[in-house]
């Protein structure tokens, strides 16, 4: 009975985060509130039983080279604290794409991961110059993934292992 009132909760409150979002298109750019829980990988977290992913960034897969790191860098700014995040879309998914900062600081957590190589500026989903920039010093300075003499972006990485896993 306890897990059943847990489970029915937790749709509950999934439900209404999905309606509220919707109800907002259109409009001011919606934000969620509230603890990050769980940190999924380098671009995507929890905040209550919300998925969020971060918007304009893609981080390094978890079989990548710096996916680990990735990860562990968005979990050291997030994790356990409370985020403000500015919902601008939901992907196919179903998680919010946001812009995330961490309560008390005045910077985009999606901005710090690309300026400290810990994520690509996700070029075709965003057409942000200052995100552009930021990941040609991160490049230029060698920081985090821009270390490596070989940088694969996730969405190549992605659509590889996609056609090998096809081919097999």
């Amino acid at each position: 009975m306890k897990r059943l009132l847990a489970f029915t909760a937790i749709l509950a409150a999934a439900i209404a985060a999905a309606v509220w979002v919707h109800s907002c298109e259109g409009k001011e750019p919606a934000t969620l509130t509230g603890r990050c829980v769980r940190v999924v990988d380098g671009d995507t977290l929890k905040v209550g039983t919300v998925s969020v992913r971060l918007a304009e960034i893609d981080a390094p897969e978890k079989a990548q080279p710096y996916g680990k790191e990735s990860a562990a860098y968005l979990e050291a700014l997030c994790l356990d604290r409370f985020v403000a995040c500015e919902v601008i879309d939901t992907d196919m998914y179903g998680r919010l794409i946001a812009h995330v900062k961490v309560e008390g600081e005045n910077r985009w957590v999606n901005d710090l991961a690309v300026e400290n190589g810990f994520a690509h500026w996700y070029e075709g989903y965003s057409k942000d110059t200052e995100l552009e920039a930021a990941q040609k010093l991160a490049r230029s300075e060698r920081r985090g993934l821009w270390k490596q003499s070989r940088v694969e972006s996730p969405w190549a990485f992605r659509a590889r292992t996609k056609r090998k896993a096809t081919t097999n």
